[in-house]
């Protein structure tokens, strides 16, 4: 067994697929615990150092649930949750960006370990190191296309937005790749919303539903598009982490998610 120790560290390197770090109390998260009194715990993964995914755990009083914890997750590749997570927990990005570069780029990657996962409470900060996911999440892969086709189609005194510019939207992909059933989950419906939403139904077949081991699965995807002075479009999306927020009105096949 092989350790690796720095000021705030014990790692080690472990045969098998065991392999711990634990990280002592960094204060970077003092303001995020102390301003979200809430937040029992959070859980970020990394990947090659960045930061890519999220698990928030707030308590919650509820005698069904025995944990007495609730928790949502956030892919911080996309720019849908971290709307979100501006919006609700506004100095948490801060943080993660701090304590990022002030000791995960000092943390030396193991062989045969893809993702880091660390544990931050409101005292202790654990990690361990995990293997690659098996999973292939829905995705698309057309969206410079449908930017394309946002931007030519969009006419500024006709598909006016309520309030905010940002649409986050749910959609079910079919195993045929496929679009199902479409929902807005973030802002306000809309000509703006209903012009959007033509256009993600002209998508067609483009889309990859989540895949196991080759075999498509009918999947949940979230769809994060905004709009930029006239015509300009930022358009992001994931298939990971996400919770049913619209109607599934097909009850013969289920839904993965």
């Amino acid at each position: 067994m092989k350790t690796y120790t720095r000021t705030g560290f014990a790692i080690d390197f472990r045969r098998g697929e065991e392999v711990s770090v634990i990280l002592l109390k960094d204060s970077v998260w003092d303001p995020f615990f102390n301003n979200y009194p809430h937040v029992d715990s959070i859980e970020i993964e990394y990947k090659e150092s960045i930061p890519t995914f999220l698990e928030l755990y707030t308590a919650v009083d509820d005698e069904s649930n025995e944990d007495h914890m609730s928790n949502r997750s956030f892919d911080l590749k996309f720019e849908g949750d971290r709307y979100i997570l501006q919006q609700e927990y506004s100095n948490l990005l801060s943080a993660i960006s701090k304590f990022q570069i002030d000791n995960i780029n000092n943390i030396p990657n193991p062989q045969n370990f893809d993702r880091l996962r660390v544990l931050v409470r409101k005292d202790t900060i654990s990690c361990t190191y995990i293997p690659r996911p098996f999973l292939k999440y829905a995705s698309f892969q057309a969206l410079d296309q449908l930017k394309e086709e946002l931007e030519n189609s969009y006419k500024p005194l006709v598909y006016v937005p309520k309030g905010d510019s940002v649409l986050i939207v749910q959609a079910i992909v079919n195993r045929d790749r496929t679009l199902g059933d479409i929902g807005l989950i973030v802002g306000e419906h809309s000509s703006f919303y209903e012009f959007v939403l033509r256009a993600l139904r002209k998508t067609g077949a483009t889309w990859q539903p989540m895949n196991n081991n080759g075999r498509p699965l009918r999947s949940v995807v979230d769809i994060y598009i905004r709009l930029y002075g006239t015509n300009s479009f930022s358009i992001s999306l994931t298939g990971r982490g996400r919770k049913l927020q619209i109607k599934d009105n097909d009850k013969s096949s289920r839904l993965f998610f």
